[in-house]
C-alpha cells in the first residue's frame, strides 16, 4: 500500500510541476485585441514616464500592423519588409494610409515600425509566457532594451500608432507597432 501511495504522491507532484511551469496552458485563451490594448498602454505609460505625451491610437496604423504581423506569422518570415520587398511605408500607401505628417514648417515622411516574435513557453529574457499580458510584457520590454526600437517609442515627432499582433500555427505571435 505504501508503494502506491509514494507513486501517487509522485504523480501528483510532477502534475503540480507542469501545470505551474505552463506546460497545460491552452493557448487558444490568448486574446490578441488584449495583447495590442497592453501594448499601446505600456507605451504610452513608457512615453509618460520620460515626460512625452502620449500616442494617440490611430485605427489605420492598426490595420497597417495587424495585416503585417498576420503576413508574418502565415507566411513565417520576420522582416519589416515583405517578400515582395515592400516596408512599412510602401504597405501604407498601398492601403491609401496617408505617410506625410507637417509639423509647423516641416514635413515628415513614413511610417515607422517596430516588430517583434514572442513565443509561448519559456523565453530568455521574459520567464513564462503563459498569459496575454506576459506576451504583451515580452515584446515591449524586447522593444525597450534595444536601442532602435526604443528611439521609436520614445521619438516626440510621433503623434499617432497602431499595433497588431497575429498568432502563427507554432504558438509564436508577432507584434508590430506602427508609428506616425
Amino acid at each position: 500500500m505504501s508503494n502506491w501511495i509514494t507513486i501517487a504522491f509522485f504523480a501528483f507532484s510532477i502534475g503540480i510541476y507542469l501545470f505551474s511551469s505552463g506546460y497545460f496552458h491552452n493557448p487558444e485563451t490568448f486574446d490578441i485585441d488584449t495583447i495590442e490594448q497592453l501594448v499601446f498602454q505600456k507605451t504610452n505609460d513608457y512615453r509618460q514616464i520620460n515626460g512625452i505625451q502620449k500616442l494617440i491610437w490611430n485605427k489605420d496604423l492598426a490595420k497597417l500592423a495587424r495585416l503585417h504581423s498576420e503576413d508574418m506569422a502565415e507566411r513565417e518570415f520576420f522582416s519589416h519588409d515583405n517578400p515582395e520587398g515592400d516596408g512599412p511605408t510602401e504597405r501604407a500607401e498601398k492601403l491609401g494610409i496617408r505617410t506625410v505628417v507637417s509639423k509647423g514648417m516641416w514635413e515628415y515622411i513614413g511610417i515607422s515600425e517596430n516588430i517583434m516574435q514572442v513565443p509561448i513557453g519559456n523565453v530568455e529574457g521574459c520567464g513564462y509566457t503563459t498569459s496575454s499580458k506576459d506576451i504583451a510584457n515580452c515584446g515591449f520590454d524586447g522593444w525597450i532594451t534595444s536601442t532602435g526600437h526604443r528611439e521609436n517609442i520614445i521619438d516626440t515627432s510621433y503623434s499617432e500608432i497602431g499595433v497588431g499582433v497575429a498568432k502563427a500555427e507554432d504558438n509564436t505571435f508577432y507584434l508590430t507597432q506602427n508609428f506616425r
